[in-house]
């Protein structure tokens, strides 16, 4: 891992954890067409920790990305089914990490 991504946790699911499927959706959410994180993601899954969640829409993958415990966590999904659970300190480095581990198309 690099400095950047220092911060980042990768861990398996398992039970005990959130679970973003029992959320509501925000509006807002990230985009790797455009590389972007929508301006005010942040701010609306820290107002509501747990309880809400935007999408990481990705070539390859899709990602439920919420706010709990003081971290963003991304819950990434391939053909259907989660695969893992990864975290940041912030979007744009979530982005990084899961783009990184599942591509950026």
């Amino acid at each position: 891992m690099t400095d950047q991504t220092a911060e980042i946790e990768t861990r398996a699911d398992a039970g005990g954890q959130v679970d973003p499927l029992d959320m509501r959706e925000t509006e807002f959410g990230m985009s790797n067409f455009d590389h972007t994180v929508d301006e005010c993601m942040a701010d609306a899954l820290m107002g509501e920790p747990g309880e809400v969640f935007g999408r990481h829409a990705g070539c390859n993958f899709n990602g439920l990305v919420y706010f709990h415990d003081g971290k963003f966590h991304e819950q990434v999904w391939t053909y259907g089914s989660p695969r893992e659970t990864i975290s940041a300190g912030t979007l744009e480095n979530l982005m990084v990490e899961v783009n990184s581990k599942y591509g950026s198309d």
